[in-house]
């Protein structure tokens, strides 16, 4: 869908991702893949009316930008992630040279991997309670076990 404005823009909406909000007036917000002026498609966030025509002020991310913003609001919602972000591990230059991509990636398989962690553990059996456990041998019991014998020579 190509449109051009009075002012001079155009843009084309290459895809429709979602919708964000809809409002009584019929305008939404967007996340669209957006063409602007003939450039490159980027992430546009922004409101629109009903017929594409009009819209509202709204941002634009390049796909570092928009993958950096997915991180950024995994972590704000779900709490977990790593110390450091995928870019200042990148920037450290302590670890080996990833990009912002792999290092999300580790984390998420980080993160997998303590979900199985927790899975096995709640698969395994109860412990008994502690009045249930037998009780320990005498100290003395205990010397005389370990005591080598004259076998044993």
């Amino acid at each position: 869908m190509a449109a051009e404005r009075e002012r001079g823009i155009s843009f084309n909406i290459c895809q429709k991702i979602g919708v964000i909000a809809t409002y009584q007036t019929g305008w939404k917000k967007e996340v669209n893949l957006v063409e602007w002026n003939d450039g490159p498609a980027k992430f546009d966030i922004r409101d629109w009316d009903p017929s594409h025509t009009h819209m509202g002020k709204g941002i634009t991310l390049y796909r570092e930008e928009a993958d950096r913003l997915r991180w950024i609001l995994y972590r704000y919602f779900t709490g977990k992630g790593a110390e450091k972000d995928p870019e200042e591990i990148q920037e450290s230059g302590v670890a080996e040279e990833v990009t912002v991509e792999e290092a999300a990636e580790k984390v998420a398989e980080t993160e997998e991997v303590n979900a199985e962690e927790l899975d096995t553990a709640a698969e395994m059996p109860d412990f008994p309670a502690p009045d249930e456990l037998p009780d320990a041998p005498a100290p003395e019991e205990v010397e005389e076990a370990l005591r080598p014998s004259e076998e044993s020579f």
